[in-house]
């Protein structure tokens, strides 16, 4: 995507919602005091799932983001730790506002990531308090490439 599209896409996009549509957890440390040196990973991917549609002054979409963490042992291959979660993103243009497949997809790969981060941080954080351990707190999203994949 250029910048002037990305730019262009940008400038005219409004959110109009986010919702979980899909929550997996899983965890092996059955106490604080069992918790080892980890490392983390961290993926993400994102497709449109539901192309601009006209509704009255606004194209219409909906982008699914899909973000994994895994906790592995530092000094084993053991994942003891997985919260895997999808959010769909609705989005709307203007009607007299028109973009590329590759433009859209763009979009997805970056901003829809960037927007959905907040929410899937709070979902981890949350839920490792809610399974008795130490609130896991993720990095921040630093939008510079597209995020399709993200070791951290």
């Amino acid at each position: 995507m250029s910048a002037t599209g990305g730019n262009r896409i940008i400038r005219a996009v409004e959110i109009g919602g986010i919702r979980l549509t899909e929550f997996e957890g899983k965890t092996l440390i059955r106490s604080p005091r069992e918790a080892a040196e980890v490392k983390m990973s961290l993926s993400t991917a994102a497709s449109v799932v539901r192309p601009p549609a006209v509704s009255g002054q606004y194209r219409n979409f909906e982008i699914a983001v899909k973000m994994d963490l895994r906790l592995v042992a530092a000094d084993r291959d053991q994942v003891l730790l997985s919260i895997r979660v999808v959010f769909e993103l609705s989005y709307r243009l203007p009607v007299s506002e028109e973009f590329d497949e590759e433009e859209m997809k763009s979009f997805a790969d970056r901003n829809a990531v960037f927007n959905a981060w907040p929410y899937f941080r709070e979902v981890v954080q949350t839920t490792t308090a809610r399974m008795g351990l130490p609130p896991v707190t993720l990095p921040l999203f630093k939008l510079g490439r597209p995020a399709e994949k993200k070791t951290v």
